[in-house]
């Protein structure tokens, strides 16, 4: 099915890995019944970072061979604005409605395009001080298991270190782990290879400065 929706479709690229790793984070899709045609099939991200949003629009864009992709902008009063997307593409929708393993041998062609959408859309950089010293730790979260799973092999193959842990179970939630990355040589090689698109993640990457061994 996946050499049959890439021939067919657009090729592997480094915008459409970077595409499908945004959107098993901060994407979902809709189809939606119409009265001409019978269905719309819509693909929506939703984010509060421009930034993001923008690097998500710019690689839609060119996977969709279109010559705009909107960005809309709700402003929400104490808030930050939410910058939501919607295109309209029944081979993308159907694409998404593949299983994760097939989704996952199209996205992987490109593995750090793919690392870099998903943990601009569900990955965190924490600094905590404790006795004059800073600890900088990147995590992502996700209740999908399988794909974390995914996710540590991939920074393991890039020399990432990184563990597992089960995150905050709160009742009536489903069960979220994240994977964690600690190490001060492996925050680097992140910060080097993988890094983000979103400027506040990145300026608190820029916090890292080289020295030997160990947790910053």
């Amino acid at each position: 099915m996946v050499d049959e929706m890439k021939t067919k479709w657009f090729r592997p690229s480094p915008e459409f890995s970077f595409l499908i790793g945004s959107f098993l984070g901060d994407g979902w899709k809709v189809k939606i019944k119409n009265r001409k045609s019978g269905y719309d099939y819509r693909i929506r991200f939703a984010v509060t970072d421009r930034d993001f949003a923008q690097s998500f629009s710019e690689a839609a864009k060119l996977v969709l061979n279109k010559k705009e992709v909107k960005i809309h902008t709700r402003l929400r009063k104490g808030r930050k604005p939410i910058y939501s997307i919607t295109v309209s593409s029944k081979v993308l929708f159907e694409f998404f409605n593949l299983p994760l393993t097939e989704i996952l041998k199209v996205a992987l062609i490109y593995p750090i395009h793919f690392l870099r959408g998903f943990f601009d859309a569900e990955g965190y950089v924490a600094i905590d001080k404790k006795k004059n010293r800073k600890r900088i730790r990147i995590g992502v979260s996700n209740s999908n298991l399988e794909l974390l799973e995914v996710i540590r092999e991939v920074l393991n193959n890039l020399g990432i270190e990184n563990r597992l842990e089960t995150d905050t179970d709160r009742e009536g939630y489903k069960k979220v782990w994240k994977v964690v990355i600690s190490k001060k040589e492996s925050l680097l090689k992140f910060k080097k290879i993988v890094n983000f698109t979103i400027k506040r993640k990145r300026k608190k990457l820029e916090k890292l400065r080289p020295f030997s061994g160990g947790r910053i």
